[in-house]
């Protein structure tokens, strides 16, 4: 169950970072 949780906060992070990235461009 938590790690379950924990994967998907961590793929939120990763889309997160992209939309960052995407931005800093």
């Amino acid at each position: 169950m938590y790690c379950n949780m924990i994967s998907f906060l961590i793929s939120q992070l990763n889309e997160n970072m992209k939309a960052v990235a995407q931005d800093w461009k």
